[in-house]
């Protein structure tokens, strides 16, 4: 390999580094920051499950439906659990399963958390004391995406970290003097 093939290879991981560990960054921080300052202060009460179904939609998060049997036109599927809870007497009504809603593309896995919440049955509602009808009935889902922030910013870090390695290569003339031209 060349001083400029090397060079070049070095530009090329560098940025495609700090450009993907940015774009995770920005997808996984909500997560991040939800669960790092959010949800730890959020209080539990019972709450009680009044309807449970698989919604089914496109790639893009788009037009979700309740029927599921759309699978041969979609392709991501979400849980849409509704529940009832109360707070300081006021009953509340709900489908938010999570602070980040977040789709994939494993039905199985999906359908298994629908499976989870029958009808009828008790469950843990996390609330925000601030805004009793701001609530989740997941927070353990978020550590995926606080997963793709935290390494989204070790790609960030390696990134910028090639990069200046290629501008200080730049800057110190490497691979720029001929073969056999030398200084004296």
């Amino acid at each position: 390999m060349t001083p400029m093939q090397a060079k070049l290879l070095l530009g090329i991981l560098g940025l495609t580094g700090l450009v993907a560990g940015i774009v995770a960054v920005g997808k996984g921080w909500p997560a991040l920051s939800a669960t790092l300052f959010e949800l730890p202060g959020w209080n539990e009460v019972e709450g009680r499950v009044l309807a449970a179904s698989l919604e089914a939609g496109d790639a893009a998060g788009a037009r979700f439906s309740h029927d599921s049997r759309r699978s041969a036109r979609s392709d991501v599927y979400r849980p849409k659990i509704e529940y009832a809870y109360t707070v300081d007497g006021k009953e509340y009504t709900s489908d938010r399963f999570s602070l980040i809603e977040m789709a994939s593309s494993d039905r199985v896995a999906q359908q298994a958390i629908v499976d989870r919440y029958a009808v009828g049955t008790s469950v843990t509602v996390y609330v925000d004391p601030a805004d009793p009808s701001r609530v989740v009935l997941d927070r353990e889902s978020l550590m995926q995406p606080a997963l793709l922030a935290g390494v989204g910013a070790l790609f960030a870090v390696i990134g910028l970290a090639l990069l200046i390695v290629l501008v200080v290569l730049v800057m110190k003339g490497y691979g720029t003097s001929s073969p056999g031209v030398g200084p004296a």
